[in-house]
């Protein structure tokens, strides 16, 4: 087993915990406001305010005065991964309650 990988298993919960939440943030700060520009621009049309770097400084800017929309669109990677976590735990339960 590598040694990363090795060191994450035997950390505390909480350090794993953490680290989920961290790269979800990544994500969600990085890579979700690329895909939501580009599905806007092939499904809207062209962003009005210029491209993406326009879309991007936008985003900051929204995040910066605590907008909604745009504070869901960091979170989404983090809610998606409860949801799973949470269907998979209803499932596991509903799999047991059958035996």
């Amino acid at each position: 087993m590598p040694q990363p990988l090795a060191a994450l298993r035997s950390s505390s919960p909480l350090t794993r915990e953490l680290l989920w939440l961290l790269a979800c943030l990544i994500v969600g700060v990085t890579l979700l406001p690329i895909a939501v520009y580009y599905t806007g621009v092939r499904v809207l049309g062209p962003y009005t305010g210029g491209g993406l770097w326009s879309f991007w400084g936008d985003f900051f800017r929204g995040l910066g005065h605590g907008g909604g929309p745009w504070w869901l669109i960091v979170a989404g990677p983090y809610a998606l991964l409860l949801f799973v976590r949470a269907v998979r735990a209803g499932w596991r339960r509903f799999n047991s309650a059958l035996m």
